[in-house]
């Protein structure tokens, strides 16, 4: 399975195993479709690292709190520390 981002949706290509054989032909389009999948993936990365990379320390800021919420981390809060029992 292949998965790539465009814009700020996650697609998936799955490719399911067919009891029928596959052809060459059909093998090299998927492969063909897979490689143009990655790179464009790749684009939309070294796009966005550019982007990243030219703000200063205040961009880099208003970024981190306004970027959308599919990009933000969810945030793990830790428990208390259990007491040891003797």
């Amino acid at each position: 399975m292949s998965t790539f981002r465009e814009g700020k949706k996650q697609k998936q290509i799955t490719i399911q195993p067919t009891t029928a054989a596959i052809s060459w032909q059909e093998k090299k389009d998927l492969a063909d479709k897979e490689e143009v999948a990655l790179e464009k993936e790749i684009e939309d990365l070294r796009k966005w690292t550019d982007m990243i990379d030219a703000m200063n320390d205040k961009q880099l800021r208003d970024y981190l709190k306004n970027r959308p919420e599919e990009l933000k981390t969810v945030k793990i809060q830790r428990s208390k520390p259990r007491q040891r029992v003797r």
